[in-house]
């Protein structure tokens, strides 16, 4: 077989109710050099006689003798994929058609760039789209350091150069129900990363989905996740620093105060010189425009005073639109 240029990966366990599709999905992709590596770890619902009803040469199907979970998975499949770009997309979402050439197409243009996603559409269980859109972020300047404060990567558009994702050692089994965030954040130290503006797949939300059973799991490995970039930081062990810094990843109003918001903020910025994992005007610029828009969002009052802080103030990312808004603000309490 010749080698393909891009290894779509499909890691599968019991996902029978939307497989079919998600497949089909694939084998429809206007791109055509590809494979479509289907692991299929252990599932009992027929879900293995649905690939195997596909007569594509494209598929690569392999199988795990027992439910060895999603992050074996997917390092097995980093492991046998033969594509110079990995692409993933989970069982039950559905990539539109021109998802992987617009991709490839970017990624050859910008060889610099080793990961990137897009944007995606929801949809429900029966595949009827619901309105809402996944939105991510496009600036590639500030990408890498809003991973910082949550995931800006929807898994299943992300695509990358394998090489690169084999460097920062695959999926870490330290991080389960969250360990795309972990690998977008382990790519963002080394390689730079975009998203697209392109919506690139239909995201099914239903009540199977990872993100509704696990997600007790899934904080508690964010949390651990946050620690360990508050390590590589060197910012003293602090547990409140850290459920201040997780607050920002799982905004759902949030009672902290504006103080405890500047303390973090004041301690990354200390911590990061230092270190260089980030670079600092970018750093400067990013957190400037969180906290510019939590003063927004608390209604705080003497918000210029805020807004000029002498610590987090950052004139480079200033604005008379943001000022203007905070001016506003400010009179609005007399």
């Amino acid at each position: 077989m010749t080698t393909p240029a891009v290894s779509v990966l499909m890691a599968v366990y019991n996902g029978a109710s939307f497989l079919k599709e998600s497949i089909q999905s694939i084998l429809s992709q206007s791109y055509k050099d590809l494979e479509l590596l289907i692991i299929d770890d252990g599932s009992d619902d027929g879900s293995l006689e649905i690939i195997n009803s596909f007569t594509d040469k494209r598929i690569r199907v392999l199988q795990n003798q027992l439910n060895k979970g999603l992050i074996f998975t997917r390092n097995r499949g980093i492991n046998e994929a033969r594509g110079k770009y990995l692409a993933i997309l989970d069982c039950d979402d559905i990539a539109f058609p021109e998802r992987i050439s617009k991709q490839v197409d970017f990624l050859a243009k910008h060889s610099e760039i080793k990961l990137c996603g897009g944007q995606a559409i929801t949809i429900d269980k029966n595949g009827v789209e619901t309105g809402n859109f996944l939105k991510v972020p496009t600036n590639k300047r500030l990408l890498n350091v809003q991973l910082l404060f949550h995931n800006v990567f929807i898994n299943s558009t992300i695509m990358m150069e394998l090489e690169a994702v084999k460097q920062v050692g695959g999926y870490s089994s330290n991080y389960s129900f969250c360990e795309d965030y972990a690998l977008s954040l382990a790519v963002a130290e080394r390689f730079k990363v975009a998203n697209l503006e392109s919506t690139l797949i239909k995201y099914r939300v239903h009540e199977e989905s990872t993100s509704q059973l696990k997600s007790t799991a899934m904080k508690e490995n964010e949390r651990r996740i946050i620690a360990s970039i508050h390590e590589k930081l060197k910012i003293e062990s602090d547990d409140e620093l850290i459920e201040i810094h997780l607050s920002l990843l799982n905004p759902n109003g949030s009672d902290l105060s504006l103080n405890e918001y500047k303390r973090l903020f004041v301690s990354i910025l200390a911590g990061n010189p230092d270190i260089k994992l980030y670079k600092k005007d970018l750093l400067k610029e990013f957190i400037f425009l969180k906290w510019f828009e939590l003063i927004k969002e608390k209604r705080a009052r003497n918000p210029l005073n805020l807004y000029f802080d002498k610590e987090l103030f950052y004139l480079p990312a200033a604005t008379l639109k943001q000022l203007r808004k905070i001016a506003k603000q400010n009179f609005s309490f007399f």
